[in-house]
Order: C-alpha cells, then structure tokens, then sequence
C-alpha cells in the first residue's frame, strides 16, 4: 500500500496530550544552572520553579521523573499506521520525546511514546510489576494502535528492545501469521551485555534465586544503585532515571532476555538498529549479529552505526544525523510497505483480559518456585 506523505488527511477526535513538550522540567530548572537551560532545550524548562522552592535534591529528582514518565501522545492521522515508542528500563519518555515530534510534524501520523509498564517514578510499583507485565503492555499498545487497521511502526530504546522481541515470540507461538508490527527500530538491545562479568552476575543472582530459599524475598529487598543523570563527554543531554532498581527487576530483565532471544528469528518485517560505538551496555559487534539473525529479507535490514554517540544514540552528538535517518526511513516505509493489519481472532485476544494475566503470573510464579521445593 502506498501511503502518501503530501497531505495530512483525517485527524483522529482531537485530544490533549497526556504531557507535551511544553511540560515544564522542574529538575533542570531548580538544581542546574544556565549552561544545562541550553542543553536541555528552552522548551523543557520549568515554567512555575516556586512550586519546587525548599524540596530536597532527591524530591526533585523524582518529581522531574514522574512528570516524564507520563505517556506522550501525538495526535494524527488514522489513515496510516501510528508509531509507538518505548523507552528503556528505569528511563522515561523525555529522551524519545525530540524524535516524536519530528516524526509527527513532517509526516502527520500519531505518535504515542511510553515508559515500560510500572515504571511511575515510585519502588513500589517497580517491584510489583514482572517482566510479563511489561510485554503484556506492549501488547496492549500495539493492538489497540491497529484498530484503526494498519500494522503501527516501533520503536524500542534498550530493554524494551529485549520486551518488544519478546511480545512477538508469544504472538507469534500463538498465531504464526500474526505479524504484530509492520517494522521496528532498535536502539541498543542488551540481549547480550557487554561487559561478561555483569553477564555472569546476573546468572549467578537468577540461580540463587531459583535455589536458595528466601533468596527470591530477599532479591526484592535489596536494591542496584542506577545513575540518575548520566553525564560525560560523549551525552549531551541529561535524562532522568529511577536511583535505584530492586534484584528482582534485574532478575526479571535476565528472565526476559533468555526467553526473548527465540523471538529474534521470528521478525519478518523492516528491521533498523541503531548502535552507538561508545554504548557501555552493548558491543557494536553483538547489535549487528542480532540483526543478522531476524528472518527480514536483506534489503530491509538495516543497521546505522554511530562512532560518538552513546547507549541512547538520540541523546549524543550525532542527533541530528540520527533524526534524518529516522525520518527518511519512516518515510521509505510508507511510500513502499503495505501496513494493513489482519484482523484479531477473539482467541488471540484473550490475554488482554485482566483474568487471564493474573492465571498467566500464577503460572510463572508457580514454575519460579518449583525448583525451590524440589531442592527442599
């Protein structure tokens, strides 16, 4: 189907976004000085800074967090397909937000960029949410982004890479001719880490886990100290993250990437990595080999390589390039993909019921601790 990009035709019922660009950015406003107002742009700026007179370095921190952790939605056209963004485990919305725009401004379609699934800015709903909660969400966004009958266009930021792979291996052991996507872009997935010994860690933490009694209590107690803003040469914004993640969401994460890894061969649809060569999570070498196993005809693969940019490529010095790349690529893909999306069976649906998560996490609870028992 060949969608033109010269008119923007029918808007969906005009709505407010759930947070625009106009937000006000309290932390950059209140604790850094004129020289991050330039690098956090004008327009993220804190409109109102009295309201965050006399709160704490840390209060600020989370409240900057919140506020971008909220859902960013783009208004567009329904006569083509929407683009869904994610951002990655403990980030949120504000690092895809400059992208959204540009998307949405030059070629009209609905953008909605989202945080993975528990991630409010609050520890309690971090530690209540599964690795299952996040791919069941982005289940959600996706078939509720084909009701308007096209297949939407992803966009995955590190983790949520490794989640989004795996939301199509289940669609996909479900029902075969279940696409889900009509193409994705991938930026940073860490189904391999770069660093061996974080690797062995991680593997080393899930077997405690699934072996020692109270161990799988105790990864919910203790907690990895994240860098709220990562700051060095090579980024040149600042973003926020939660301080602070418990085990068990790394545990979930390590759970997550041995599952997904099956779901690599199963993407058939244009496929584009974004790779920074100064990522400290991820080898240049292991992004291009993940790429080299998706079942996507040659011609639609696409890997673009960044020598100075960071883990978030769209963070780093080469913005720019990396925002015409995106915008020509969305744009090929219009003018030349077929986008129509087949129709759900009620079957397929079922998961999106909230009784069948609940049996869905009383099953891998149970499987969690099986080994437990046995061992006991």
């Amino acid at each position: 189907m060949n969608l033109s990009l010269s008119v923007v035709s029918r808007f969906r019922k005009r709505e407010q976004p759930t947070s625009t660009v106009a937000d006000s950015n309290p932390l950059a406003a209140a604790s850094f000085g004129g020289r991050d107002r330039t690098l956090l742009g004008q327009h993220e700026l804190d409109q109102d800074q009295n309201a965050l007179q006399g709160m704490s370095p840390e209060d600020i921190q989370r409240e900057h967090f919140k506020k971008y952790a909220k859902p960013y939605i783009l208004p567009g056209r329904e006569d083509a397909p929407v683009v869904i963004m994610y951002a990655g485990l403990a980030s949120t919305t504000l690092p895809w937000r400059e992208t959204a725009d540009r998307i949405n401004q030059e070629t009209g379609l609905r953008v909605e960029v989202y945080t993975l699934k528990g991630h409010d800015g609050t520890q309690r709903t971090l530690l209540a949410t599964s690795d299952q909660d996040w791919v069941d969400d982005i289940k959600e966004k996706i078939y509720a982004a084909r009701e308007n009958g096209f297949l939407p266009i992803m966009f995955f930021a590190s983790t949520s890479a490794v989640a989004g792979v795996e939301a199509l291996r289940q669609v996909k052991t479900e029902n075969p001719d279940d696409p889900l996507f009509g193409a994705v872009a991938m930026m940073g997935a860490p189904f391999k880490l770069r660093n061996p010994l974080h690797e062995w860690a991680l593997s080393a933490a899930n077997w405690v886990s699934r072996h020692v009694p109270y161990a799988d209590w105790l990864a919910t107690k203790l907690r990895w100290k994240t860098v709220p803003f990562r700051w060095d040469e090579h980024d040149r914004r600042r973003h926020p993250k939660i301080e602070s993640v418990p085990v068990k969401t790394l545990l979930d994460l390590k759970h997550l990437k041995e599952s997904a890894k099956e779901g690599i061969a199963l993407i058939d649809r244009p496929v584009l990595v974004f790779q920074g060569a100064r990522d400290g999570y991820v080898k240049p070498s292991d992004s291009r080999e993940m790429l080299e196993y998706t079942a996507t005809d040659r011609k639609d693969r696409r890997y673009e390589f960044f020598p100075d940019s960071p883990h978030l490529v769209m963070n780093g010095p080469e913005k720019e390039r990396f925002l015409n790349i995106t915008l020509q690529w969305v744009n090929r893909l219009l003018e030349e993909k077929d986008f129509s999306a087949p129709a759900v069976e009620a079957n397929e649906a079922n998961w999106r019921r909230p009784r069948f998560q609940r049996v869905r996490r009383l099953v891998r609870r149970l499987r969690e601790l099986w080994p437990l028992k046995a061992a006991s």
